[in-house]
C-alpha cells in the first residue's frame, strides 16, 4: 500500500462494488464510518494474534484518515485500501502469512482457500467486520491458549523481560550466593505460577541458598523446556534460561501461524501427532481423551507433515522393509552375517498382485545383490521382536508412514525421541487400539488379544475414518496455562526465522 504498494483487488470484489453502485463500505466524506473504525481497531490489534502489524499499515491508514478530512486523499483511495487490507487480514487468519515453501520446509497439509466476495456481502447485510474476521480463526482450544501465552510473554517483555545468568555459571542444590538470587529473579520474571511460587525470594528462608523448593522449581522448568529434570543449572538449562523473551515471542508467533496452516476445524474426533514435541493426542467431541509419547524420525529420516485418515488397525503385523532401509541396513547385515535373516525372523517374498510368495534364500548371492534392483521384498514375520511390535495403525499414504507399537520400549524414557526411519512409534499402543475400537469398531480388543500368541496377522476395520494430522509444533500450552517450548529437531523454526522478518 502507499507509494511502494499498489492496491489490486480481484475482479469478483470489484463486481461487488459495481453492484452496489460504488457506494463505499468503510468511509464517508468525513472519514471512517462505524464499520471502518471497527476494522481499523481489528488491524491495530493484529499483534495479539501473532501477526506482524506492519502488514496492515495501520500508521499509514491513520494518516490517510487525517488526510481525507483535509482533502488530500480521496474517499475511493482510502476505501479500496481498507478493502484490500480487510481481505489480507482475512487470508492471513485463514491460511497464515508465512510460506513454508520460502523456508524450504515441506508441509503437505493443504491450506484453506481465502474467503471471497461473501466476506463483503455479509458486511452489506449488517454483520460487523470484527465478528466476521474472528470466525476465520482456528477453532482449536490450543490456538486460543497460544494467543493467551503470547499476551503473557508480551507483558513480560513490556515489564523489562528477565535477567541473564552468567554464561559459565553452574548451580545446584546447596549452592549459595548472588547467582542464586539472580536465578530466583529469572524464574519469577517469566511468571509460570508453579515455578514462581517455589522460587519467590520473599518466601525463602535464605534467598541466597539453593534450597529444595528452588530445585523443584528448576525441575518443573526443565520439564517445560523438554530437558532432563535433574534440578541442576548449566549446559542446556542455562541456554534455555538465557533465551530472550523476544525469541519466545517469535516462537509463539511461528506456532500460531502453523495452526493457521491447518484446517480451521480438525474434526470433532481426530488424532494429532506433534513431531517436534514427541507426543500425540486423541480428541473426541472436541475433548482430549488420550495423550502419550511417540518416537519420530531422526533428522536424516524426517517424519513428514501431512494429513490422512486412519481406517484400520493391524494386529500381529508383518514388517515389509522399505527399500531404503533394506539398502542401508538389512542387506549390509546379511552380507556380513549369513544367519542374520533367520535369527531376526526375516523372510524374502515376491509379489504376484496382492499375494506374497516366500522365496528360498539359498539361491541368493547376497554379495552380488544390488539393493536398488533387488526383485524381492524383505519382510519380518509377526512376533514379539517384530520392529512394528504387535499392532500398527493404518492410514495408507504415499509416504508409507503409520503409527505402530515398538519392542524398543526404553526409548520412551528419553527426553528427545527422534530415532525412527520416519514412522511414528506410540508409547501405549494397546491403550490406543482399545480406545479406537471402542469408539469406532464392531470388534473389541478382547476378541483380538486371544489371537496374538498365534502370530497370525489380523486386520480390524473401523466403521468410519479418523482424521490424523502429523504436525510440527515447537510451542504448546497446557490447559492450566503452562507454556512448554520444545526443541526444534528438524530446524524448521530456524529456517523460518532466516527468511521471514520477525
Amino acid at each position: 500500500m502507499g507509494s511502494a504498494e499498489t492496491v489490486r483487488l480481484p475482479e469478483e470484489i470489484l463486481d461487488t462494488y459495481r453492484e452496489r453502485g460504488h457506494e463505499p463500505l468503510w468511509v464517508n466524506d468525513a472519514g471512517l464510518n462505524r464499520r471502518g473504525e471497527e476494522l481499523l481497531d481489528v488491524l491495530r490489534s493484529s499483534h495479539e494474534e501473532g501477526l506482524p502489524a506492519d502488514r496492515y499499515h495501520v500508521e499509514l491508514l491513520d494518516d490517510f484518515v487525517q488526510e481525507l478530512g483535509e482533502g488530500e486523499v480521496g474517499v475511493a483511495e482510502l476505501e479500496l485500501a481498507l478493502t484490500s487490507l480487510y481481505f489480507r487480514y482475512a487470508a492471513d487468519l485463514t491460511r497464515g502469512h508465512m510460506d513454508s515453501a520460502d523456508a524450504e520446509i515441506t508441509w503437505l497439509i493443504q491450506r484453506e482457500d481465502p474467503p471471497g466476495r461473501e466476506l463483503l456481502q455479509r458486511l452489506e447485510r449488517g454483520e460487523g467486520p470484527a465478528q466476521l474476521l474472528a470466525e476465520l480463526r482456528p477453532s482449536s482450544p490450543q490456538y486460543e491458549r497460544l494467543v493467551a501465552s503470547l499476551r503473557h510473554y508480551r507483558q513480560v517483555e513490556e515489564a523489562g523481560g528477565w535477567p541473564r545468568l552468567p554464561d559459565d555459571v553452574t548451580l545446584e542444590e546447596g549452592d549459595e550466593g548472588a547467582n542464586v538470587v539472580l536465578l530466583r529473579r529469572r524464574i519469577v520474571a517469566e511468571g509460570n505460577p508453579t515455578e514462581r511460587e517455589l522460587a519467590e525470594p520473599e518466601s525463602a528462608p535464605d534467598p541466597e541458598r539453593f534450597d529444595p523448593r528452588l530445585r523443584e522449581a528448576v525441575e518443573h522448568l526443565q520439564a517445560r523446556f523438554a530437558l532432563e529434570s535433574d534440578g541442576v543449572i548449566g549446559g542446556r538449562t542455562l541456554e534455555e534460561l538465557n533465551t530472550p523473551v523476544s525469541q519466545r515471542l517469535r516462537e509463539l508467533s511461528i506456532n500460531l501461524d502453523r495452526w493457521r496452516w491447518l484446517p480451521r476445524d480438525l474434526g470433532s474426533r481426530h488424532i494429532l501427532v506433534n513431531v517436534a514435541g514427541y507426543e500425540m493426542e486423541v480428541v473426541d467431541e472436541g475433548r482430549r481423551v488420550m495423550s502419550m509419547g511417540v518416537v519420530v524420525g531422526e533428522e536424516a529420516w524426517e517424519t513428514p507433515v501431512f494429513r490422512d485418515t486412519l481406517d484400520h488397525v493391524i494386529f500381529n503385523p508383518y514388517w515389509n522393509v522399505p527399500a531404503s532401509i533394506a539398502e542401508s541396513s538389512v542387506i549390509p547385515e546379511v552380507r556380513s552375517d549369513p544367519g542374520y535373516l533367520e535369527r531376526n525372523n526375516f523372510e524374502v517374498v515376491e509379489w504376484s498382485g496382492s499375494s506374497p510368495r516366500v522365496v528360498s534364500t539359498e539361491g541368493i548371492d547376497w554379495s552380488e545383490v544390488d539393493a536398488e534392483d533387488f526383485p524381492y521384498t524383505l519382510r519380518q514375520r509377526p512376533g514379539p521382536d517384530n520392529a512394528l511390535g504387535r499392532v500398527k495403525f493404518m492410514f495408507p499414504n504415499e509416504h508409507n508412514i503409520y503409527l505402530h507399537d515398538s519392542p524398543a520400549e526404553h526409548l520412551f524414557s528419553e527426553v528427545r525421541r527422534a530415532y525412527s526411519h520416519g514412522c511414528v512409534r506410540v508409547e501405549r499402543p494397546f491403550e490406543l487400539a482399545r480406545l479406537l475400537l471402542e469408539l469406532d469398531s464392531d470388534t473389541s480388543l478382547e476378541e483380538v488379544e486371544g489371537e496374538l500368541d498365534q502370530n497370525g496377522e489380523r486386520r480390524v476395520e473401523l466403521r468410519g475414518t479418523v482424521p490424523i494430522y502429523i504436525v510440527y509444533l515447537t510451542a504448546w500450552v497446557e490447559e492450566d496455562g503452562t507454556t512448554r517450548f520444545h526443541h526444534d529437531p528438524y530446524h524448521h523454526d530456524r529456517q523460518i526465522r532466516a527468511v521471514v522478518p520477525g
